[in-house]
């Protein structure tokens, strides 16, 4: 049950559903059935199982929600999404999200099933009303740059000079052995960011960027007052680290510390309307 005092998110997926995971929230088109959509990655059991799928939910007010739905969007068989990431863009709603399609890692015992490595290809699909989706359009392939899968997390960033910038990254899958279909161990990951100067028709991948004592991932980017764009990200040595571009996002300086601690976990950056800063970590 809810009341106006106590919200009701829609994280009891049901159904079998076990694993819940990236959950994200966006108004909806005008005229739309609801004013809300929340969309999360689920599975019955782990993360990468060939079940794994995206859930969604809708709301008038944001405090109570229709019961999860496994949502609506098309996918290529043999294959699973992650990482939705959603931009409202007039009346058309957009999703971003990441599709695994031909990196498997072994199982983690023996007779376990294999799972699908996080990431993949890029891709996008657009909405009307949050329900009827388009076919999916990729975005940047796996190929690109070494076949790393590449991974999305954090929102899409709106520059001043009306250009789109999606942070993305790559993740190389933790293997001791070469696995058919996945880099090789020992592939240099980078990090960086998708540019659409044309309101998101056609995107370009920025220079990468890459550190030798940490991976750089789940970036979440900010345009500052005088138009550089800053770009934090996760690490595994303890702090968040910061990068710069004075140029729209398309190169980037030298990632370091930002002396702000990271336990090697997601944060979210947002530049308020007051041109400040807000950081939830």
């Amino acid at each position: 049950a809810s009341s106006s005092s106590t919200p009701s998110v829609a994280a009891g997926s049901g159904g079998g559903i076990d694993y819940s995971h990236m959950g994200v929230i966006s108004r909806l088109p005008p005229g739309a059935l609801w004013k809300w959509i929340l969309v999360w990655q689920a599975a019955n059991v782990k993360e990468g199982e060939p079940d794994m799928h995206f859930m969604c939910s809708y709301s008038d007010d944001g405090t109570t929600w229709t019961p999860p739905i496994a949502m609506p969007l098309g996918r290529q068989r043999g294959a699973v999404p992650w990482a939705p990431v959603l931009l409202l863009s007039g009346d058309t709603l957009v999703i971003f999200f990441a599709e695994s399609s031909t990196c498997r890692r072994p199982g983690s015992s023996p007779g376990w099933p294999q799972r699908w490595a996080p990431g993949g290809d890029i891709r996008l699909a657009t909405s009307k009303d949050g329900f009827r989706w388009s076919k999916r359009v990729a975005v940047l392939s796996q190929a690109a740059g070494g076949g790393v899968p590449k991974v999305i997390a954090n929102p899409v960033v709106t520059l001043s000079n009306g250009a789109l910038l999606l942070p993305y990254w790559e993740e190389v899958p933790r293997l001791t052995e070469e696995v058919e279909g996945c880099p090789p161990p020992g592939s240099e990951p980078n990090a960086g960011s998708l540019i659409s100067s044309d309101g998101g028709r056609t995107w370009e991948p920025s220079a990468g960027l890459a550190d030798d004592d940490t991976w750089l991932i789940e970036g979440s980017a900010a345009e500052l007052n005088d138009g550089r764009v800053l770009h934090l990200f996760r690490t595994s040595v303890g702090t968040i680290y910061k990068s710069m571009s004075k140029d729209g996002g398309n190169t980037w300086s030298k990632a370091v510390s930002s002396g702000l601690p990271n336990p090697n976990s997601k944060f979210h950056l947002l530049r308020l309307s007051s041109g400040m800063l807000a950081l939830a970590y």
